[in-house]
């Protein structure tokens, strides 16, 4: 059995999309880098099977720099806000799940906790190997209500997301030193 954990370049994607307001329509993108991950991988001949855990505080993610400062605290102040991610409350995103397949590609099936709720996400993956390090992606769409979220809705609905969210993950693997 062999432990990984994440490298610096490693983020997992959360977006969402807006319902059309004057004909435009806006998708931010929030990413954020795992932390106290455990990556537990046993391999045999060609099947692979990995335990995984990570955690992402809501106060990391970050929609990115192609928006103004004060967009960008406005978006955060909402996600992190009682009506979305609830912050205050559940300051933490946790995954545990279990990855099976091959060293190319494969599923993983997780318990995402979002605002104390477990809720059940699978993602296809696709891996590749550098060396002694792990490359992997992994994509899931579904509804906010799969995950238990209402739609955020301000200014008396003129701003609505529509019920609509994609998880992603783009991440490194590297060996661990414990």
């Amino acid at each position: 059995m062999n432990a990984y954990e994440f490298s610096e370049d490693s983020h997992v994607s959360v977006s969402v999309a807006s319902k059309p307001v004057f004909g435009m329509s806006h998708t931010p993108t929030f990413s954020a880098r795992p932390k106290d991950s455990k990556l537990l991988v046993k391999q045999s001949d060609e099947r692979l099977v990995a335990d995984v855990e990570l955690s992402i505080a809501v106060g990391t993610l970050d929609p990115g720099p192609s928006h103004s400062r004060a967009d960008r605290e406005k978006m955060l102040s909402n996600l992190a806000g009682k009506d979305v991610l609830d912050a205050q409350n559940f300051p933490t995103i946790v995954v545990k799940g279990v990855y099976e397949g091959t060293q190319a590609a494969g599923t993983l099936a997780t318990e995402v906790r979002l605002r104390g709720v477990s809720q059940r996400v699978t993602f296809s993956v696709s891996l590749r190997r550098e060396g002694n390090t792990i490359c992997a992606e992994g994509q899931w769409e579904g509804t906010l209500t799969n995950l238990g979220m209402k739609p955020f809705r301000a200014l008396l609905g003129a701003l609505t997301l529509k019920d609509w969210v994609r998880l992603s993950f783009c991440v490194t693997l590297i060996p661990s030193e414990t």
